[in-house]
């Protein structure tokens, strides 16, 4: 049986220690820019989009082919 990590962190952290095609799924819950919280604000919708592409990014990086 394969060894399951499962990590409860903010993504672009974790991103940080996993090496480069090795994740088979990466299950986020992005911020909907709903402003709700603290950590679910932007200044404009740039700032939200810039974000969203480094995590795309990571998760392009990170993911099997």
């Amino acid at each position: 049986m394969e060894r399951i990590r499962l990590y409860n962190d903010d993504c672009l952290n974790t991103f940080k220690l996993i090496e480069d095609k090795t994740i088979d799924l990466v299950l986020i819950d992005p911020p909907y820019n709903i402003s709700k919280a603290d950590w679910d604000k932007w200044k404009d919708v740039d700032g939200y989009v810039d974000f969203m592409g480094k995590v795309f990014l990571e998760c392009q990086r990170v993911l099997k082919d």
